[in-house]
């Protein structure tokens, strides 16, 4: 008498997908899959469902030869899919350089483009472009299901320029605020981004808008205590200059 092997059961599969069923066995046997609702093909060994609901099928394997057979249950789970929504905290002018994104109804999330964003793969990255952006974000569930769901973020030259930068940083080494810089803001020109010590001498100058100070100087630690900073810059928005006090803490 012929040994049939059990086909995989229980298979999962998310709503509007499609899973392929496994017969496990020789594909010179005969196959007859009931009901053959959602099948294309019951009489295949590795036949395709795409459900709608859960289902059970009966598999029937059978040996042309002796006419030996079996029958077994297989159980298809199908996980509905979730939703995602995406939203943003609000539009971009000058006087809001950066939008907050925010997704909800998944457990892990892409976004696309990923340009404009410090980081593509959390539920709220910080947007900063240029140009009013669509931005899509793809939401996986638990069952690793998917959806996506999308939010435009407006930008418009009205406002006011600023930058938005804190007021004091702490290089001591515990991976917090270890540095002075700029926050990304679209597609600025940085003409000039100085930082001086109380005696007017310049200790750190940049043009790129990502690069911050460390609090050092030829390798030195600086001292504890007050730092002008001057930033003049070409952005969208037009010319932009500002000058301030920030405080060094260790």
């Amino acid at each position: 008498r012929s040994n049939f092997n059990a086909p995989a059961s229980p298979l999962s599969v998310c709503e509007t997908k499609s899973v392929q069923l496994k017969g496990n066995n020789n594909t010179t046997y005969n196959y007859q899959w009931i009901p053959a609702t959602y099948l294309d093909n019951p009489t295949s060994p590795n036949p395709t469902s795409t459900p709608v609901a859960a289902i059970q099928y009966m598999l029937k394997i059978s040996e042309p030869v002796c006419n030996y057979d079996s029958t077994f249950l297989v159980n298809v789970n199908v996980n509905p899919s979730p939703i995602v929504v995406a939203q943003s905290a609000n539009d971009i002018d000058c006087s809001l350089p950066t939008s907050q994104l925010q997704a909800s109804g998944g457990v892990s999330y892409v976004w696309t483009p990923s340009a404009g964003l410090d980081n593509s793969t959390k539920a709220n990255p910080i947007a900063s472009v240029s140009n009013t952006t669509t931005f899509i974000v793809t939401g996986t569930d638990q069952f690793g299901c998917t959806d996506t769901g999308s939010v435009s973020v407006k930008v418009t030259n009205g406002g006011k320029p600023v930058f938005v930068l804190p007021n004091a940083f702490t290089p001591n080494g515990d991976g917090l605020n270890e540095c002075f810089g700029i926050q990304r803001w679209g597609n600025v020109t940085i003409k000039e981004f100085s930082i001086f010590n109380r005696w007017g001498q310049r200790i750190f100058t940049a043009k790129n808008p990502s690069a911050c100070w460390d609090g050092t100087f030829k390798g030195q630690k600086q001292d504890v205590g007050g730092y002008t900073y001057v930033i003049k810059a070409s952005s969208f928005c037009g010319e932009v200059k500002k000058t301030g006090i920030l405080m060094l803490i260790r």
